[in-house]
């Protein structure tokens, strides 16, 4: 009797556990199947409601160099999409396709017919610079899961590479050519030709970036692909061992800066430019003297030197590095004659003292016109000015003893 009324008791105590389970609040009230519609419809509305079009920050891979694609989505799933870069031999191209937002375990945007702007990364056959297949191509993406989705800001993932993928939506009023021209201009602010590393300031705390001329900065052995906007740059990923996880910056208001929008303690400045400029030169960076800027002394004094050198005409100047001395090199319409000198630099200048010949030809010059040893002679301390700060790739040289020995180098 005991045993039956045992079994009773637990048959009781199974049936009201069971029932308080099911009295549990449901946090998924609709199906899987249902959830996942909502979730593209929420994000086909969110894609189309940038009736301009969005910028779509692509990175075919971590580390390499970025693509701002412009991207406008229809009601009726086409899609029409442009890009200037080396892709498209940096002539702007433009083209529609089919794209579609799908169900695939997750909301995927897929780029459902061939569209050279996008599919071109995801090509697996490419062409190396001697013209040979070698069949990797980008490895890049053309079907993206999506993160999040706002009125501004789309985050996506591609599904092979998992490399997140920003779109920013474009300004109703943006002309799409002038945007790559706007891009275009600021890169040869910012970054075309220029031969100096970048700092990354974090508190106290300082990293050297190399590379940005390339659009691939290398950060504590770390490759971080970029790609321009039009008020700065974007990284492929948040940088690691900094105070705050970042990967937007803009020019600061003085062009002096590039600036964190995380953390505006975090940012970008050139290298000094007076050792900037001389180790330019040991990584065989020349620089040549601009032929027009020039202040009246040095106008003086390449009268004289072309004076000395008659009949032969001076054309061109050159500062560069050779057989392990900093030279300066004299072209004329003839011969060229490499001239050595010892170069020092510290935080507020550039010191050059002559080392006399540096070639067959500079002997013969100094043997014959003994008086070239006055210009050679000449060059002593400068100031160094950028045009742009961030840059360095036209410095203005200042001699300290006299305001009118002036003169710009370029790349």
């Amino acid at each position: 009797m005991k045993k039956i009324k045992f079994v009773i008791l637990a048959t009781f105590f199974a049936v009201s556990f069971s029932a308080c389970l099911w009295q549990q609040p449901d946090y998924f009230p609709k199906p899987t199947a249902e959830r996942l519609s909502d979730s593209e419809i929420y994000n086909l509305t969110k894609l189309k409601s940038a009736r301009n079009g969005w910028v779509m920050q692509y990175f075919a891979t971590e580390g390499t160099s970025g693509y701002p694609l412009l991207a406008r989505f229809d009601d009726n799933n086409f899609v029409t999409m442009a890009a200037k870069n080396e892709t498209n031999k940096n002539v702007y191209d433009s083209i529609t396709s089919m794209y579609s937002v799908k169900t695939d375990e997750s909301t995927v945007l897929s780029f459902d017919t061939y569209n050279r702007i996008i599919h071109v990364f995801a090509d697996p056959i490419g062409i190396s610079t001697s013209g040979a297949t070698v069949g990797y191509g980008y490895e890049g993406d053309f079907e993206f899961t999506f993160i999040s989705a706002t009125d501004d800001l789309i985050v996506l993932k591609g599904k092979k590479r998992g490399v997140y993928i920003h779109m920013n939506r474009l300004d109703a009023d943006q002309n799409w050519r002038d945007y790559y021209k706007t891009l275009a201009m600021q890169d040869s602010i910012l970054f075309a030709r220029s031969p100096n590393a970048l700092i990354l300031h974090d508190g106290n705390n300082q990293f050297v970036a190399t590379g940005a001329s390339t659009h691939v900065l290398t950060i504590d052995n770390a490759p971080y692909g970029f790609l321009l906007t039009k008020k700065g740059f974007h990284i492929d990923r948040e940088i690691t061992g900094v105070s705050i996880p970042t990967r937007d910056f803009i020019v600061s208001d003085d062009n002096t800066r590039l600036v964190s929008t995380a953390n505006p303690n975090i940012y970008f400045t050139a290298d000094n430019v007076h050792n900037t400029f001389l180790q330019s030169q040991l990584g065989s960076v020349n620089w040549n003297v601009d032929n027009v800027k020039m202040g009246p002394r040095m106008k003086e004094l390449l009268t004289e030197l072309g004076t000395t050198l008659s009949p032969y005409i001076v054309k061109s100047l050159k500062f560069s590095f050779s057989n392990g001395f900093y030279s300066m090199t004299i072209v004329t319409n003839s011969p060229t004659a490499i001239f050595y000198y010892d170069a020092t630099s510290n935080e507020n200048s550039v010191t050059y003292t002559s080392k006399g010949i540096g070639d067959n030809n500079a002997n013969m010059f100094l043997t014959a016109r003994p008086q070239i040893a006055n210009f050679l002679n000449a060059f002593g301390t400068f100031t160094l000015v950028p045009d742009v700060v961030l840059n360095q790739k036209d410095i203005k040289f200042i001699s300290t003893s006299d305001p009118y020995f002036w003169f710009y180098v370029h790349k």
